[in-house]
């Protein structure tokens, strides 16, 4: 029995066309053709080829748009499936978390009984349409198992820390941001994390912080009417007389000039 549950409509994170499953052993073979979406095929059991390499279970295999592709079971011991497709490029990226053999694009997994779940769940919903979101959560459920080492082997873990930072910084900006939170939920020192943030931005963790508090200030002055007390309070200031102090340090000016002086150029 093989089913298939699609998707209808679109979602602004990831699109999910179809996911489906065969849920006896299939010996069906796909003639070698040009494919064009991004496909993952998880084998829960037994084994077959793709592009004539083995895949067994605990394993799977990768199809990008755009490849020559051909696989088939095993006719002595053929396999079951659980299979992904989309046509969004997003998945070009979460492709990298399966660290695929840059070959053969086969790759491991060590979650045989979460794919034997979601199989299960497809064949409950059985051929059927239901909304995007549904059929992304349960491909993410899979690839969040997959993804468990997302920087990938040759990431040092100074370059993680970085990153996190990095991204802490622009997802907290517009609140009070704690340079030693930020350490802890790390879990290294204030002087280590200083140490490795400045290395690769130039800047310490607070000079960077302030620094793009002003870049997102100056956006607003130039772009928005809001007034300078709400420019403060969207940049993390929630004392306006401090924020003008800090801008006019950085800049030379008041907000107010600035904003002035931008609307007069223009």
């Amino acid at each position: 029995m093989i089913v298939n549950v699609y998707s209808c409509g679109d979602t602004p994170l990831l699109h999910i066309r179809f996911m489906g499953c065969n849920r006896l052993p299939d010996t069906v073979n796909i003639p070698p053709m040009l494919r064009n979406s991004y496909i993952i095929h998880y084998v829960l059991r037994g084994r077959g080829f793709y592009n004539r390499s083995p895949v067994e279970a605990g394993q799977g295999f990768l199809i990008q748009p755009g490849q020559m592709a051909e696989y088939c079971a095993d006719p002595q011991n053929p396999w079951e499936l659980l299979w992904v497709v989309s046509e969004d490029e997003n998945m070009a990226k979460l492709f990298q978390a399966y660290r695929a053999d840059p070959v053969t694009q086969i790759f491991s997994y060590d979650f045989i009984p979460a794919v034997s779940s979601a199989m299960d769940a497809l064949a409950m919903m059985g051929p059927t349409v239901q909304r995007p979101s549904v059929l992304l959560e349960r491909f993410l459920g899979l690839w969040n198992l997959q993804d468990r080492h997302p920087y990938g082997p040759f990431r040092s873990n100074a370059q993680t820390y970085i990153d996190f930072a990095l991204d802490y910084i622009h997802a907290n900006y517009q609140s009070p941001v704690s340079i030693r939170e930020l350490a802890e939920l790390l879990g290294v020192s204030q002087p280590y994390l200083f140490r490795i943030f400045k290395s690769v931005t130039g800047k310490s963790p607070k000079t960077y912080l302030g620094d793009y508090r002003l870049l997102q200030a100056k956006k607003l002055l130039a772009e928005t009417q809001l007034t300078i007390t709400e420019v403060s309070n969207s940049v993390g200031y929630p004392d306006a007389l401090a924020f003008s102090r800090f801008f006019s340090q950085k800049e030379g000016v008041s907000p107010r000039a600035y904003r002035q002086a931008i609307t007069n150029s223009t």
